[in-house]
């Protein structure tokens, strides 16, 4: 049988040695609980400090945005149409800007074409003047200056004439009134002759370029 006799002095309470090996591993424990702590930690107030930079920048943004617009606005509504359009004009982005070339050629001058006189032209063809016809000449009147009343029967007297120049040609006795109209420029008729007193006897040629006359009296004998 085994002995079972205890040690007076061992009174169940752990050796020193395990005691400090126990201690050592609970502080490293410790240690390690409070680095995972502190990692983490830090890891949230990196992703904080991060979220709260890109909310500022997106703030910044907005309000230098916001107050563009508005010193945009101010000026558009202070400033001239003409004005906001020259100081749109004149503000042009960097990019947008050409480089001027160095060598620039000249436009060439617009020249006007050389006057030309106008065309010579002839003078109308002029036509000849028109003449107008010749008046009528009465170139013959041929009758009696005298007639027998000696018998009891109304004498006749025979009359004849020539005309140029006429196409018509009329007869009148003592007076303007007509007696008869005769058809072309030559012609002959016999007329009663009334005794009681002389009577005259009045040829007149009418043509185109007017007319003319010329009388003879007769007397009774």
């Amino acid at each position: 049988m085994e002995d079972l006799t205890l040690d007076p002095e061992d009174d169940g309470s752990p050796e020193p040695e395990e005691v400090a090996s126990e201690d050592s591993t609970s502080d490293k424990r410790k240690f390690i609980l409070f680095g995972v702590v502190a990692l983490l930690v830090g890891l949230g107030v990196g992703a904080l400090l991060t979220l709260l930079l890109r909310n500022g920048e997106t703030n910044n943004s907005a309000v230098e945005s916001r107050a563009t617009s508005t010193v945009s606005s101010k000026v558009s509504s202070t400033v001239p149409t003409s004005d906001s359009q020259v100081l749109q004009s004149t503000i042009v982005p960097e990019s947008s800007i050409e480089p001027t070339p160095t060598n620039r050629t000249n436009a060439p001058r617009a020249t006007s074409p050389p006057a030309t006189s106008p065309p010579a032209t002839s003078p109308p063809a002029t036509s000849p003047p028109v003449t107008s016809p010749p008046k009528p000449v009465i170139t013959s009147f041929s009758i009696p200056k005298t007639v027998s009343c000696a018998g009891e029967q109304v004498p006749y007297i025979s009359l004849s004439w020539t005309t140029s120049n006429a196409s018509v040609v009329s007869l009148a006795i003592d007076g303007p009134g007509l007696y008869k109209n005769y058809q072309g420029g030559s012609g002959s008729d016999s007329v009663p002759f009334s005794c009681v007193g002389p009577h005259t006897y009045l040829l007149t040629a009418t043509g185109p370029a007017g007319s003319s006359s010329k009388s003879v009296t007769v007397t009774g004998v």
